[in-house]
C-alpha cells in the first residue's frame, strides 16, 4: 500500500479508509508520505534508473561500435597491403621493362657500333 501511495494511484481511498478507523491526525502521515516519498524519492529512483540505463546503453553501443570498427580496421589493413603489393608489382614490371630496353640497346650498339653511319651523331670529327 505504501508503493500505491507513492505512485499516487488510488491513494485517496486508502487515506479515507484510514481516516474512518483512526484519528484525523493520520492525514499528516499521508501528506508527508506523498510530499517526501512521491515527489522526492520516486523522482530520485527514476533518475538513478535512467542514469544507469543511459550508462549501460552507452557501454553497449560503444561495444557495438568497437566490434564494428575492428573488422573495418582489418579490411582497411588488407586493402592497404593489397595496394602496396600492386604498387610493388607495377614497379617491378617497370624495372623489368627498363632492363629489357637497356639490354636491347646494348645489344644493338654492340652489333652495329662499327657500321658506317651508326654513330654519326656522337662521333666527333
Amino acid at each position: 500500500t505504501v508503493f500505491q501511495i507513492l505512485t499516487l494511484e488510488g491513494w485517496s481511498t486508502i487515506m479515507y479508509g484510514l481516516l474512518d478507523t483512526t484519528h484525523p491526525v493520520s492525514q499528516l502521515y499521508f501528506v508527508a508520505l506523498i510530499i517526501f516519498g512521491s515527489f522526492f524519492l520516486l523522482n530520485l529512483l527514476v533518475v538513478v534508473l535512467s542514469t544507469n540505463y543511459t550508462k549501460f546503453r552507452e557501454k553497449y553501443m560503444l561495444g557495438l561500435t568497437q566490434e564494428r570498427k575492428e573488422p573495418l580496421h582489418e579490411v582497411a589493413k588488407q586493402a592497404e597491403e593489397r595496394r602496396k603489393q600492386e604498387e610493388l608489382k607495377q614497379k617491378m614490371e617497370l624495372n623489368q621493362a627498363i632492363r629489357k630496353t637497356e639490354m636491347r640497346l646494348m645489344y644493338s650498339w654492340e652489333c652495329r657500333h662499327n657500321e658506317d653511319g651508326y654513330d654519326v651523331i656522337t662521333k666527333k670529327e
